[in-house]
C-alpha cells in the first residue's frame, strides 16, 4: 500500500485524484491532505479519507477546522505546513497539486526528503503506475 500525501487537495486537481484515488482503498492510504483555506470541503475529504495530517496554510482557518474535527487528526498551519506534510517520514508520494512558490518550496523538500514528488501533469501516470 502507498501512502499519499496531496497538496492542495481541495483545488481541481486535488479532488480529481482523490475521486480515483478513493476507487482503490487497498493500494492507497491517503495520509495527509492540504488547503489554502478551503476548510469546508477538506473537513469533508478528511471525514472520508481518515489522514493523520492536515495542512492549512491561512493559521485563522486552521484554528476553525480544529474546533470541527472531532477525530484525532493532527492540523498544521501556515505555509510552511505544506513543507511539513511534503517531507513526513511515512509518506511515499506526495501529489503537488498547489501553485506558485509554495508549490515549489514544498516540492524541493520533498525531494531533498528522498519523496517522489509528483506534478499535476504526472497525474495518468503517477495512477497507472499501481
Amino acid at each position: 500500500m502507498k501512502r499519499i500525501a496531496i497538496l492542495g487537495s481541495t483545488g481541481s486537481i486535488g479532488t480529481q485524484a482523490l475521486d480515483i484515488l478513493g476507487q482503490y482503498p487497498k493500494e492507497f492510504e491517503i495520509a495527509a491532505l492540504s488547503a489554502n483555506e478551503n476548510i469546508d470541503l477538506l473537513e469533508k475529504q478528511a471525514l472520508r479519507f481518515l489522514p493523520a495530517k492536515l495542512g492549512v496554510v491561512v493559521p485563522e482557518k486552521a484554528e476553525i477546522l480544529r474546533k470541527r474535527i472531532p477525530l484525532d487528526i493532527e492540523i498544521l498551519s501556515g505555509r510552511q505546513a505544506l513543507t511539513e506534510i511534503a517531507s513526513l517520514p511515512d509518506i511515499d508520494m506526495v501529489l503537488m497539486a498547489v501553485v506558485g512558490i509554495s508549490g515549489l518550496e514544498a516540492t524541493l523538500a520533498a525531494l531533498e526528503a528522498g519523496k517522489d514528488a509528483r506534478l499535476p501533469s504526472e497525474l495518468p501516470s503517477f495512477l497507472c503506475l499501481y
